[in-house]
């Protein structure tokens, strides 16, 4: 993952906790912060158009992403 002190242009956001704050972009590239958006980070890329998330930690402290496309919904992992 890259370090990006420039908030990034973000179609979908959401907070995984307190301080960490996932986004998506137009071109389906994740981002996340985990100082409440002062710094991003490059994360996944994702293969299709996304029409809405919903983020959080799991118990093991892993950000789980829940992202509904035009024709499904799927749950992606990020450590």
């Amino acid at each position: 993952m890259g370090a990006c002190a420039i908030s990034p242009t973000l179609v979908l956001l959401d907070w995984a906790d307190q301080d960490t704050v996932v986004g998506i972009s137009d071109t389906g590239a994740v981002h996340v912060s985990t100082d409440g958006a002062a710094t991003w980070q490059d994360s996944e890329q994702l293969a299709s158009a996304i029409q809405a998330m919903s983020a959080q930690r799991t118990p093991r402290g892993d950000i789980e992403l829940l992202i509904a496309g035009e024709n499904d919904v799927q749950a992606v992992i990020i450590d």
